[in-house]
Protein backbone atom coordinates (compact mmCIF):
# COMPACT_ATOMS: atom_id res chain seq x y z
CA UNK A 1 0.00 0.00 0.00
CA UNK A 2 1.38 3.17 -1.01
CA UNK A 3 0.50 6.48 1.19
CA UNK A 4 0.98 9.86 0.36
CA UNK A 5 2.23 13.66 2.49
CA UNK A 6 1.25 16.44 1.30
CA UNK A 7 4.11 19.32 2.20
CA UNK A 8 4.43 23.16 2.05
CA UNK A 9 8.03 23.61 0.54
CA UNK A 10 9.30 24.77 3.06
CA UNK A 11 13.30 24.70 4.40
CA UNK A 12 12.41 22.15 7.21
CA UNK A 13 9.79 20.26 4.76
CA UNK A 14 12.92 19.96 2.72
CA UNK A 15 15.79 19.43 4.88
CA UNK A 16 13.13 16.44 6.93
CA UNK A 17 13.00 14.93 3.51
CA UNK A 18 16.79 14.48 2.62
CA UNK A 19 17.41 13.59 6.04
CA UNK A 20 14.74 10.65 6.00
CA UNK A 21 12.46 12.12 8.71
CA UNK A 22 9.08 13.09 9.56
CA UNK A 23 7.69 14.57 12.90
CA UNK A 24 5.09 12.91 14.52
CA UNK A 25 2.87 15.80 15.78
CA UNK A 26 1.05 15.79 19.04
CA UNK A 27 -2.93 15.98 19.30
CA UNK A 28 -3.03 19.71 20.28
CA UNK A 29 -0.72 20.95 17.60
CA UNK A 30 -3.50 19.00 14.64
CA UNK A 31 -5.71 21.43 12.93
CA UNK A 32 -8.54 19.83 14.38
CA UNK A 33 -9.65 21.07 17.57
CA UNK A 34 -11.91 18.23 17.91
CA UNK A 35 -9.51 15.37 18.05
CA UNK A 36 -9.90 12.44 20.73
CA UNK A 37 -13.40 13.90 21.15
CA UNK A 38 -15.50 10.96 22.33
CA UNK A 39 -17.95 9.42 24.73
CA UNK A 40 -17.66 6.99 27.07
CA UNK A 41 -20.84 3.97 28.10
CA UNK A 42 -19.92 4.76 31.83
CA UNK A 43 -23.25 2.89 33.06
CA UNK A 44 -22.37 -0.19 31.18
CA UNK A 45 -18.83 -0.29 32.33
CA UNK A 46 -19.70 0.77 36.05
CA UNK A 47 -22.25 -1.58 35.90
CA UNK A 48 -19.15 -4.19 35.00
CA UNK A 49 -17.09 -3.49 37.40
CA UNK A 50 -19.38 -3.96 40.19
CA UNK A 51 -20.51 -7.31 39.24
CA UNK A 52 -16.66 -8.34 39.16
CA UNK A 53 -16.61 -7.00 42.55
CA UNK A 54 -19.04 -9.10 43.93
CA UNK A 55 -17.91 -12.03 42.21
CA UNK A 56 -14.15 -11.53 43.19
CA UNK A 57 -13.97 -10.08 46.30
CA UNK A 58 -10.44 -9.91 46.65
CA UNK A 59 -9.72 -8.31 42.93
CA UNK A 60 -7.78 -5.05 42.91
CA UNK A 61 -9.45 -2.05 43.66
CA UNK A 62 -8.78 -0.75 40.12
CA UNK A 63 -11.78 -0.72 37.78
CA UNK A 64 -12.30 -1.03 33.72
CA UNK A 65 -13.25 2.44 34.37
CA UNK A 66 -10.00 4.26 35.98
CA UNK A 67 -8.05 2.00 33.62
CA UNK A 68 -9.95 3.05 30.46
CA UNK A 69 -9.52 6.93 31.93
CA UNK A 70 -5.69 6.67 32.30
CA UNK A 71 -5.47 5.39 29.32
CA UNK A 72 -7.53 8.27 27.30
CA UNK A 73 -4.90 10.57 28.89
CA UNK A 74 -2.07 8.81 28.40
CA UNK A 75 -2.95 8.70 24.66
CA UNK A 76 -3.65 12.22 24.21
CA UNK A 77 0.27 12.36 24.58
CA UNK A 78 0.78 10.16 21.49
CA UNK A 79 2.03 11.59 17.96
CA UNK A 80 -0.13 11.51 15.19
CA UNK A 81 1.51 11.45 11.36
CA UNK A 82 -1.26 12.23 8.80
CA UNK A 83 -1.21 10.92 5.30
CA UNK A 84 -3.80 10.40 2.56
CA UNK A 85 -4.13 7.27 0.43
CA UNK A 86 -4.09 9.71 -2.86
CA UNK A 87 -1.97 12.31 -4.15
CA UNK A 88 -4.42 13.94 -6.48
CA UNK A 89 -6.54 15.60 -3.80
CA UNK A 90 -7.37 19.19 -4.85
CA UNK A 91 -8.43 20.56 -1.66
CA UNK A 92 -4.96 18.85 0.12
CA UNK A 93 -2.82 20.41 -2.85
CA UNK A 94 -4.47 23.74 -1.86
CA UNK A 95 -4.62 23.31 2.43
CA UNK A 96 -1.48 21.78 3.20
CA UNK A 97 0.94 22.40 0.31
CA UNK A 98 1.09 26.21 0.40
CA UNK A 99 -1.80 26.77 -2.49
CA UNK A 100 -0.14 23.90 -4.96
CA UNK A 101 3.91 25.35 -4.09
CA UNK A 102 4.68 22.47 -2.15
CA UNK A 103 5.18 18.43 -2.73
CA UNK A 104 3.65 15.51 -1.80
CA UNK A 105 5.65 12.20 -0.94
CA UNK A 106 4.62 9.26 -1.64
CA UNK A 107 5.78 6.34 0.79
CA UNK A 108 5.63 2.89 0.55
CA UNK A 109 3.82 1.68 3.34
CA UNK A 110 5.52 -1.46 4.34
CA UNK A 111 8.70 -0.48 4.06
CA UNK A 112 7.96 2.89 5.97
CA UNK A 113 6.92 0.43 9.07
CA UNK A 114 10.13 -1.58 8.91
CA UNK A 115 12.35 0.88 11.09
CA UNK A 116 11.35 2.84 14.06
CA UNK A 117 7.35 2.14 13.46
CA UNK A 118 7.59 -1.06 13.34
CA UNK A 119 5.73 -1.42 16.25
CA UNK A 120 3.17 1.45 16.51
CA UNK A 121 -0.19 2.19 15.14
CA UNK A 122 -1.63 2.01 11.78
CA UNK A 123 -4.92 2.95 10.54
CA UNK A 124 -7.53 4.53 8.18
CA UNK A 125 -9.51 7.20 9.51
CA UNK A 126 -12.94 6.90 10.18
CA UNK A 127 -15.70 9.33 9.55
CA UNK A 128 -18.67 9.65 11.68
CA UNK A 129 -21.57 12.38 11.92
CA UNK A 130 -21.66 11.46 15.70
CA UNK A 131 -19.04 10.82 18.17
CA UNK A 132 -17.75 7.27 19.33
CA UNK A 133 -19.04 5.72 22.07
CA UNK A 134 -16.72 3.04 23.68
CA UNK A 135 -18.32 0.42 25.52
CA UNK A 136 -17.11 -2.86 27.55
CA UNK A 137 -16.41 -4.41 24.25
CA UNK A 138 -14.03 -2.14 23.12
CA UNK A 139 -12.05 -2.89 25.59
CA UNK A 140 -11.65 -6.89 25.35
CA UNK A 141 -10.35 -6.02 21.94
CA UNK A 142 -6.95 -4.80 20.71
CA UNK A 143 -6.90 -1.39 19.70
CA UNK A 144 -10.85 -0.28 19.23
CA UNK A 145 -10.24 2.20 22.35
CA UNK A 146 -7.52 3.67 20.34
CA UNK A 147 -9.37 3.21 16.67
CA UNK A 148 -12.06 5.53 18.58
CA UNK A 149 -10.44 7.48 20.28
CA UNK A 150 -7.02 8.94 17.90
CA UNK A 151 -8.63 6.87 14.38
CA UNK A 152 -11.88 8.90 13.93
CA UNK A 153 -13.45 12.36 12.83
CA UNK A 154 -16.30 14.12 11.70
CA UNK A 155 -17.30 13.50 8.42
CA UNK A 156 -16.54 16.91 7.39
CA UNK A 157 -13.38 15.89 7.15
CA UNK A 158 -14.34 12.84 5.04
CA UNK A 159 -12.24 14.32 1.68
CA UNK A 160 -9.21 13.83 3.11
CA UNK A 161 -9.07 9.93 3.05
CA UNK A 162 -6.63 10.21 5.87
CA UNK A 163 -4.38 7.01 7.02
CA UNK A 164 -2.84 7.91 10.50
CA UNK A 165 0.34 6.80 11.93
CA UNK A 166 0.02 6.95 15.76
CA UNK A 167 3.32 6.86 17.28
CA UNK A 168 4.10 6.30 21.34
CA UNK A 169 5.05 9.54 21.49
CA UNK A 170 5.63 12.82 19.28
CA UNK A 171 8.91 14.02 17.81
CA UNK A 172 11.31 12.91 14.84
CA UNK A 173 11.60 9.28 13.13
CA UNK A 174 13.62 8.57 10.59
CA UNK A 175 12.49 5.98 7.75
CA UNK A 176 14.71 4.25 4.88
CA UNK A 177 15.83 5.57 1.69
CA UNK A 178 13.83 3.35 0.01
CA UNK A 179 10.25 3.92 1.88
CA UNK A 180 9.77 7.29 -0.53
CA UNK A 181 8.97 6.09 -3.94
CA UNK A 182 7.78 9.24 -5.93
CA UNK A 183 7.80 13.06 -5.24
CA UNK A 184 4.73 14.98 -7.05
CA UNK A 185 5.19 18.29 -7.54
CA UNK A 186 2.24 20.98 -7.58
CA UNK A 187 0.95 23.20 -10.36
CA UNK A 188 2.81 26.51 -8.83
CA UNK A 189 5.89 24.97 -7.10
CA UNK A 190 8.78 27.08 -7.76
CA UNK A 191 11.50 25.79 -10.34
CA UNK A 192 14.71 25.88 -8.19
CA UNK A 193 12.71 24.10 -5.55
CA UNK A 194 12.34 20.89 -8.05
CA UNK A 195 15.70 20.85 -9.06
CA UNK A 196 16.83 21.31 -5.59
CA UNK A 197 14.65 18.17 -4.17
CA UNK A 198 16.13 16.27 -6.98
CA UNK A 199 19.74 17.08 -6.39
CA UNK A 200 19.57 16.21 -2.70
CA UNK A 201 18.01 12.82 -3.44
CA UNK A 202 19.90 12.29 -6.61
CA UNK A 203 20.75 8.26 -6.95
CA UNK A 204 17.92 6.89 -5.28
CA UNK A 205 15.73 5.59 -8.47
CA UNK A 206 12.96 8.09 -7.31
CA UNK A 207 9.91 8.55 -10.25
CA UNK A 208 9.19 12.73 -10.40
CA UNK A 209 5.98 13.91 -11.27
CA UNK A 210 4.48 17.53 -11.38
CA UNK A 211 0.64 18.31 -11.31
CA UNK A 212 -1.60 19.86 -13.82
CA UNK A 213 -4.94 20.22 -14.90
CA UNK A 214 -7.20 17.62 -16.42
CA UNK A 215 -8.91 19.09 -19.59
CA UNK A 216 -12.48 19.96 -19.34
CA UNK A 217 -12.66 18.26 -15.59
CA UNK A 218 -12.15 19.64 -12.39
CA UNK A 219 -9.98 17.30 -11.65
CA UNK A 220 -5.84 17.24 -11.19
CA UNK A 221 -3.81 14.56 -13.24
CA UNK A 222 0.17 14.00 -12.79
CA UNK A 223 2.87 14.13 -15.60
CA UNK A 224 6.00 12.48 -15.12
CA UNK A 225 8.99 14.31 -15.49
CA UNK A 226 13.03 13.89 -15.94
CA UNK A 227 14.97 12.82 -13.10
CA UNK A 228 18.09 15.80 -13.60
CA UNK A 229 19.92 13.21 -12.05
CA UNK A 230 18.64 9.83 -13.97
CA UNK A 231 22.31 8.35 -14.63
CA UNK A 232 23.79 8.50 -11.05
CA UNK A 233 22.64 6.05 -8.61
CA UNK A 234 23.71 5.20 -4.93
CA UNK A 235 24.11 1.49 -6.02
CA UNK A 236 25.94 0.75 -9.07
CA UNK A 237 29.64 0.15 -9.06
CA UNK A 238 29.57 -0.33 -5.23
CA UNK A 239 31.02 -3.61 -3.39
CA UNK A 240 29.40 -4.79 -0.45
CA UNK A 241 31.34 -4.75 2.30
CA UNK A 242 30.02 -7.36 4.69
CA UNK A 243 30.60 -10.83 3.19
CA UNK A 244 27.81 -13.07 4.15
CA UNK A 245 28.68 -16.56 5.09
CA UNK A 246 26.61 -18.64 2.14
CA UNK A 247 24.96 -22.21 3.22
CA UNK A 248 23.24 -24.76 1.20
CA UNK A 249 19.72 -22.61 1.27
CA UNK A 250 21.67 -18.91 0.44
CA UNK A 251 24.13 -20.17 -2.22
CA UNK A 252 21.50 -19.83 -5.21
CA UNK A 253 21.00 -15.92 -4.25
CA UNK A 254 24.58 -15.24 -3.94
CA UNK A 255 24.40 -11.88 -6.35
CA UNK A 256 21.12 -11.08 -4.70
CA UNK A 257 22.07 -11.04 -1.06
CA UNK A 258 25.17 -9.19 -2.39
CA UNK A 259 23.10 -6.44 -3.83
CA UNK A 260 20.96 -6.72 -1.01
CA UNK A 261 23.98 -5.32 1.39
CA UNK A 262 24.95 -3.11 -1.12
CA UNK A 263 21.74 -1.32 -0.28
CA UNK A 264 21.28 -1.58 3.33
CA UNK A 265 24.70 -0.02 3.19
CA UNK A 266 23.67 3.34 2.06
CA UNK A 267 21.28 3.81 4.64
CA UNK A 268 22.22 6.33 6.75
CA UNK A 269 21.46 4.76 9.94
CA UNK A 270 23.66 2.12 9.04
CA UNK A 271 26.76 1.58 10.35
CA UNK A 272 27.68 -1.99 9.62
CA UNK A 273 25.57 -4.99 8.48
CA UNK A 274 26.16 -7.89 10.27
CA UNK A 275 24.10 -10.78 8.89
CA UNK A 276 21.73 -11.77 6.03
CA UNK A 277 20.03 -14.78 5.09
CA UNK A 278 16.47 -16.01 3.81
CA UNK A 279 13.37 -14.62 5.40
CA UNK A 280 11.77 -17.33 6.70
CA UNK A 281 8.35 -15.32 7.63
CA UNK A 282 7.36 -13.32 4.18
CA UNK A 283 8.01 -13.66 0.35
CA UNK A 284 7.41 -16.40 -1.96
CA UNK A 285 9.46 -18.80 -3.78
CA UNK A 286 9.32 -16.71 -7.00
CA UNK A 287 9.81 -13.72 -4.78
CA UNK A 288 11.92 -14.84 -1.54
CA UNK A 289 12.52 -12.34 1.01
CA UNK A 290 15.74 -11.08 2.07
CA UNK A 291 16.36 -10.45 5.74
CA UNK A 292 19.46 -8.39 7.23
CA UNK A 293 20.78 -7.07 10.82
CA UNK A 294 22.89 -4.08 11.03
CA UNK A 295 24.86 -2.06 13.53
CA UNK A 296 22.76 0.71 13.96
CA UNK A 297 24.20 4.67 13.99
CA UNK A 298 21.11 6.15 15.61
CA UNK A 299 21.23 5.01 18.70
CA UNK A 300 24.30 2.26 19.18
CA UNK A 301 21.82 -0.58 19.39
CA UNK A 302 21.32 -3.78 16.64
CA UNK A 303 18.26 -3.11 14.26
CA UNK A 304 16.65 -6.44 13.16
CA UNK A 305 14.15 -5.61 10.86
CA UNK A 306 15.09 -4.70 7.67
CA UNK A 307 13.58 -7.19 4.79
CA UNK A 308 14.18 -6.27 0.71
CA UNK A 309 12.52 -8.72 -1.70
CA UNK A 310 14.11 -10.42 -4.82
CA UNK A 311 11.72 -7.94 -6.48
CA UNK A 312 12.64 -4.79 -5.07
CA UNK A 313 16.40 -5.58 -5.44
CA UNK A 314 16.11 -6.36 -8.99
CA UNK A 315 14.13 -3.12 -9.74
CA UNK A 316 16.64 -1.12 -8.07
CA UNK A 317 20.21 -2.35 -10.10
CA UNK A 318 17.61 -2.46 -13.26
Amino acid sequence: MNVYKYRSGSVRDIEALMNNQFYSASLESLNDIQEAKIQINEAQINLFDSLVKKMSPLVQDESFQSILNTFIIEAKKFGIYSLSKNYDNELLWAYYSNSHQGFCIEYDLDILKQFQLNDEFFSDVEYKEYLPIISLEDIQHDHFVTKKLLATKSISWKHEEEFRIVTGVSGLYHFYNRSVKSIYFGYRTPDNTIKLIMKILKGRGIKYYKMNHKNDLYELERNEIEDLYKDDSIYFNKTNKFIPELFEETKPYEDLLKKAIIILEQEPMCENVTYVGLSTSKGTKENPVFFLSYDNKLDSTPTLNYFISKEEIESIFG
